[in-house]
């Protein structure tokens, strides 16, 4: 679905500094939703004027709403076609999403980026009250994605970025790896981490020093004004969701890519948010356990993932007793 084509309008945004924002948290649903109901409650309890938007993978099975509350502001937006991690279909429900919120005749202020394994480590109250009183637009973990700095190297960053990429039928896998051999000297890359995929080497990507590629993490918090700015921006650089479309894990890049280069937003180079990945198959995230309790609620994350309903029960318990406790 092309989201960006509709002509953008113009919504009022609300006081910054005010005692109470409208928050919208969009709820990426693309697994098994035993933890979901409990993650709307627990929003619901410390924000009832909050909107809840979910954007479930029907390909997974319906979503039964009998499972939500019965109160509140609760909407779900079905995708019908599947979402892949790796692939624009794992970034594009959240952009629909904000696509949809930036035509709606439809305050809010905030909007918050989780998937269906994230959970508040702090009360909701208190997490709104840091939008409501801080000097930022957005909090979005990024770095650029050419330079030393970046977790990810250079190698790896060129090959997700400057590369187009073809998604292909599993049964290429093994044809494929008997080319992966030749690629030093054939001008093409394989990649298995997220399905069978070929990739071919870009002689002019869209970045300069004028324009360059920033990279991070997929999960953040947007100020309305930061939100206008990316829809808006990729409304106008159609090519540029066209390109990664057919990057790799573009869900780690084209939104910092629009909003730094945009140079019209205070953000803070921190996303809030506690994953631990490291040393995980295809980075894959550790489910927390109880252990963790005391490194989530140092007062450095406003949510963590990813929680499992059995493993994770205790921990849940645990952080229950302090995100319910009076902000």
């Amino acid at each position: 679905m092309r989201v960006f084509q509709a002509a953008p309008r113009h919504h009022p945004v609300g006081k910054r500094g005010t005692a109470r924002l409208r928050v919208v948290y969009f709820i990426q649903s693309h697994g098994k939703a035993e933890l979901l109901p409990r993650l709307v409650r627990t929003l619901l309890a410390g924000s009832p004027e909050a909107l809840i938007i979910i954007g479930h993978d029907q390909c997974v099975g319906p979503i039964d709403r009998a499972i939500l509350p019965p109160s509140g502001d609760i909407r779900v937006r079905p995708r019908d076609e599947p979402v892949r991690r790796g692939e624009f279909s794992c970034l594009e429900p959240y952009l629909e999403a904000a696509a949809a919120l930036r035509d709606a005749d439809e305050q809010f202020d905030w909007l918050v980026y989780l998937s269906g394994q994230d959970y508040p480590v702090r009360p909701v109250s208190e997490i709104e009250r840091t939008f409501a009183t801080g000097d930022v637009d957005g909090f979005v973990r990024y770095w650029d994605v050419l330079s030393p700095d970046s977790p990810w190297g250079t190698k790896r960053a060129i090959r997700r970025y400057f590369y187009r990429w073809r998604r292909l039928p599993d049964w290429f896998r093994l044809p494929l790896r008997l080319v992966k051999a030749f690629r030093y000297v054939l001008p093409i890359e394989t990649s298995f981490v997220y399905g069978v995929h070929l990739g071919t080497r870009l002689r002019e990507p869209p970045f300069d020093d004028r324009f360059r590629c920033f990279g991070g993490s997929q999960w953040q918090s947007l100020s309305r004004p930061a939100v206008e700015v990316l829809v808006d921006s990729l409304r106008e650089r159609p090519d540029l969701v066209d390109y990664f479309r057919q990057c790799l894990v573009p869900d780690e890049a084209l939104v910092q890519t629009v909003l730094i280069n945009s140079g019209r937003l205070r953000l803070a180079n921190d996303n809030r948010r506690f994953t631990d990945t490291e040393e995980r198959e295809k980075g894959h995230a550790r489910v927390l356990v109880t252990d963790d309790f005391d490194r989530l609620t140092d007062g450095s994350f406003d949510f963590a993932r990813k929680f499992d309903p059995v493993l994770s029960r205790e921990l849940l318990d645990r952080l229950d007793a302090v995100v319910h406790a009076q902000a």
